[in-house]
């Protein structure tokens, strides 16, 4: 099972987790004020990816069953034509991530921190979320990165020689007088990753501080209730988890689910992605910032993580479980704008010339369609 530094402990007491408390006002006037903004980035989010995907909106009018109704797929062109020169411009070069050490002394912990670099990129798989993450950037233009400490726990299968026995109880000896002994499997739990880890997070499941200080980030994460019970389990820093099914309740909300902005333009329903097709789904707010001093619990630290379920229960309310006490999002920018917070997508500009061109392709067809069967239509 995988989880993120954010669920180990502190060892330092908590506050008390309640419903409805003056934390959950807090951070649901900053999801609200940070909404306005997103807004307005997410408006043309729809209209990116519908172009993209080259996606055909259909003729209403039923007189116009004839016309070409076709889009010219330059859109999916110019960003597949720029993803890879982009990524190859990032790992094309044997030292992606490169170090130097101070002094001639320490060239050597050099060359250990560059094999130690290139073994993380291996280990966390980088290049695949990279590619996925940069392709997501050219579409909408801007995105998310969070860096982490991610920690898996996972099963292993493991051959333990067992001493046999015979039908009295007593040790079965082979004819040479030595002890039969047999393999058995046994399961036990190992650590299979225990490092630093990338991931994104996209326009509709992030919150950012709006004022562009970056003192506070609000992730949005879709779970299922019998997993966080099983995190909690190992991990021991949730609270009041019992209270959750009652505010399962609430009316389902979807924006939580995988790739659910996208399905809308594609056509899929969301039926078949939410995640209360495995059991109770739980809406997580995970809060990471600046807090006042009347919620700064008992350890008086103003950075804290909180962790929000469905919206209403406080769960977790903690220090910051960072090295530096910082927030791990930042943003990944397409096309800078000076001093705006959001990238913009070369979407934006090329657009309307491929939306024209796209017109002209099909009026050309059209006026052939008149040419050979005019007097038919």
């Amino acid at each position: 099972m995988a989880s993120d530094n954010f669920f180990g402990g502190t060892g330092k007491p908590q506050q008390e987790v309640v419903a409805g408390d003056s934390r959950v006002q807090l951070w649901t006037k900053r999801k609200s004020d940070s909404q306005n903004l997103t807004e307005l980035q997410e408006s043309w989010c729809t209209r990116y990816w519908t172009s993209y995907r080259a996606r055909v909106t259909e003729l209403t009018d039923p007189v116009d069953w004839w016309r070409a109704n076709e889009v010219v797929p330059e859109i999916f062109k110019v960003i597949e034509t720029i993803l890879p020169r982009h990524i190859i411009g990032m790992f094309s070069g044997p030292e992606p991530f490169s170090c130097q050490a101070t002094t001639g002394a320490g060239e050597e912990y050099e060359q250990k921190v560059q094999s130690l670099l290139m073994y993380w990129m291996e280990r966390d798989k980088l290049f695949p979320k990279m590619y996925e993450c940069v392709k997501y950037l050219g579409v909408m233009g801007h995105v998310w990165g969070k860096v982490t400490w991610k920690t898996e726990v996972g099963d292993k299968v493991r051959d333990v020689p067992v001493d046999l026995v015979d039908d009295f109880g007593n040790p079965s000896l082979d004819d040479q007088g030595r002890q039969r002994v047999t393999v058995e499997q046994q399961i036990s739990p190992e650590t299979t990753y225990d490092d630093p880890t990338f991931d994104w997070v996209d326009l509709f499941h992030g919150w950012p501080d709006p004022t562009g200080n970056n003192r506070w980030f609000i992730e949005q994460i879709g779970v299922n209730l019998d997993q966080l019970l099983e995190t909690n389990r190992e991990m021991k820093v949730y609270h009041n988890l019992e209270l959750i099914q009652a505010t399962s309740t609430l009316p389902t909300d979807t924006t939580s689910d995988f790739g659910n902005e996208q399905n809308t333009v594609e056509g899929i329903s969301n039926d078949l992605t939410k995640m209360s097709n495995d059991g109770p789904a739980v809406r997580l707010w995970q809060c990471w910032g600046w807090v006042p001093p009347s919620q700064r619990g008992p350890d008086g630290c103003a950075q804290r993580l909180v962790v929000i379920a469905n919206g209403t229960l406080v769960i977790r309310d903690d220090m910051m479980p960072t090295p530096d006490l910082r927030i791990p999002y930042f943003p990944i920018k397409s096309i800078p704008i000076p001093r705006r917070l959001y990238g913009e997508s070369i979407i934006r500009y090329i657009g309307p010339l491929a939306d024209q061109m796209n017109r002209i392709e099909n009026w050309r067809m059209d006026e052939v369609l008149l040419n050979i069967w005019g007097q038919y239509i």
